[in-house]
């Protein structure tokens, strides 16, 4: 489809000087036009993907006194606390101090274990509370 010769892109009749150069048509209130840097689309937000209830129970099973099923949900802090805490005690056992360490870390995989297995409370959830899949 072709416009006129005096036509700009928006359908206006071109508006020109004195001298007979184009200049910018005026604007009219409630006039709509399009932005000038506006993006051709647009990104859509990303969906945010579920994460496994198997792995997360597998993982505090075997690996629980590790934090490995806090780091996969996103819980890095408590993951952390139950690495920290596992590899002090694993240090100061041999002073015996350790195993009260490791028991505490021990009792916390466990319920963490049970929570995870019955989808109870935060272990319901990732970190960004996305239910677990």
């Amino acid at each position: 489809m072709s416009m006129p010769f005096d036509q700009n892109q928006y359908g206006h009749q071109g508006h020109y000087d004195k001298d007979g150069l184009p200049v910018a048509p005026p604007t009219y209130l409630g006039e709509q036009r399009p932005a000038p840097h506006t993006p051709m689309y647009v990104a859509l937000p990303q969906v945010a993907q579920q994460k496994s209830w198997v792995v997360a129970v597998l993982l505090a099973f075997f690996l629980g006194t590790l934090g490995v099923h806090n780091f996969y949900l996103g819980n890095t802090g408590r993951g952390v606390a139950q690495l920290s805490l596992t590899v002090l005690g694993w240090v100061t056992a041999i002073i015996i101090i350790g195993f009260f360490f490791l028991a505490i870390v021990g009792l916390w995989a466990l319920i963490d274990f049970v929570l995870i297995l019955l989808r109870s409370g935060s272990m319901s959830t990732d970190s960004r509370g996305v239910p677990l899949n």
